[in-house]
């Protein structure tokens, strides 16, 4: 993991009897390092985010994702109740990706998809506006897990038709929304909060807005 990963994390994968490795200052020089670990030792790299020659592992793990979207859909069904507007944040946008994949594949009633990025890393939103992968260039997020310079391959294609729009949140609104969370008694982080964020920096006419906090509080 990289350097701007906190020790939080890997404490968690420690606990787990896994053996942590940081190496570079960025998620992506970190995922450089573990392809040729990797490669050198025989291991399985498995990540969420792809690219050409790299599509089958991160399928499956974003198929994993798809549960969640799955379980919403029996929810709101039972219900007769469905959500106007869903936020999902997004790093490489594996996890964005697959959401929305499931809602336009299997939900009865549609809603606006917006992805939320950092505004230090839109890669997910100047890719689809150019209409191919990009690099962007910026500072280090204190949304760690979502800032990537890069998109993944699989997202970029599958968010294209499935995005709505982007919303791109400062340093400010994400730590906002971390304190807001938290008055409502949900331990996060920025990461965990951006979609949080965009939705209080959006407002909707009579809304009706599915959130997610994708992890709980980091020290």
């Amino acid at each position: 993991m990289s350097d701007t990963v906190p020790e939080d994390f890997a404490l968690r994968l420690k606990h787990k009897n896994a053996e942590v490795v940081r190496s570079g200052a960025n998620y992506e020089e970190s995922i450089e390092a573990a392809i040729k670990d990797a490669n050198d030792s025989g291991a399985i790299h498995l990540a969420d985010g792809s690219w050409p020659g790299y599509i089958e592992p991160p399928r499956l793990v974003m198929e994993g994702y798809t549960i969640m979207a799955k379980e919403l859909r029996e929810e709101f069904e039972q219900l007769n109740d469905w959500p106007t507007h869903v936020y999902l944040q997004a790093g490489v946008g594996g996890f964005a990706a697959a959401i929305a994949f499931e809602i336009r594949k299997s939900w009865r009633v549609q809603p606006e998809i917006l992805i939320v990025e950092p505004d230090a890393a839109p890669c997910l939103k100047e890719s689809i506006k150019h209409g191919k992968i990009l690099t962007v260039e910026g500072p280090v997020s204190d949304m760690g897990r979502l800032d990537c310079k890069t998109p993944s391959l699989l997202a970029f294609e599958i968010l294209s038709s499935a995005a709505n729009d982007f919303c791109l949140i400062t340093e400010e609104q994400a730590q906002d929304a971390v304190r807001i969370a938290g008055e409502m008694g949900l331990a996060t982080s920025p990461s965990g909060a951006a979609g949080l964020a965009a939705l209080l920096a959006n407002s909707y006419k009579d809304a009706s807005s599915l959130v997610f906090f994708t992890e709980g509080s980091v020290n």
